[in-house]
């Protein structure tokens, strides 16, 4: 939809009816300029492949998705691959509960510092490959506490990131 907009600094999809909106499929790929977005009120229940939606924007410093549901959500590798500027993501909201890939999602990412994934369900994944390469190391993963981080654990704990335990009144 906007992708190679390499002008646009700033959206907003606030007024917007996005009740059928069912992929966001390299929506901003490569919209290097783009430094926010404003997603408040964007109805994403029927999005199944958000794959690439902000893959190589470096400029994204800020986004905020607690409003999108994620639960028919199955693709979302690449999803901020070469967001360099980024420093934290909340996903509290994402439930993964369907999705299926996930590789690369935060590579080059090398400015996070926090990623709260508090929802993460690793159930249906079948690919991590390279998830968290280039982010930075001493990242702090916000997870919940019981679970099985088996397949993610190998991807963190060579870049020696923390993983904390997120309470259900923490975010």
């Amino acid at each position: 939809m906007f992708e190679c907009c390499s002008n646009i600094t700033f959206m907003d999809f606030s007024e917007l009816n996005s009740s059928e909106v069912t992929c966001m499929y390299r929506m901003f790929d490569y919209c290097t300029s783009l430094i926010s977005i404003n997603f408040t009120n964007f109805n994403a229940s029927k999005v199944k492949n958000i794959y690439r939606t902000f893959y190589q924007c470096s400029s994204l410093v800020s986004l905020d998705l607690s409003s999108f549901d994620t639960s028919n959500i199955v693709y979302m590798y690449n999803m901020f691959n070469g967001c360099f500027s980024l420093t934290s993501l909340n996903l509290y909201n994402f439930d993964t509960s369907k999705l299926s890939e996930i590789k690369e999602m935060f590579k080059d990412c090398k400015k996070l510092e926090y990623i709260n994934f508090k929802r993460f369900n690793e159930i249906n994944i079948t690919s991590f490959t390279n998830i968290f390469k280039a982010v930075p190391e001493n990242a702090i993963l916000c997870i919940k506490e019981n679970l099985k981080v088996d397949k993610i654990l190998t991807h963190i704990i060579p870049k020696k990131c923390y993983v904390i335990d997120c309470s259900d009144d923490w975010k």
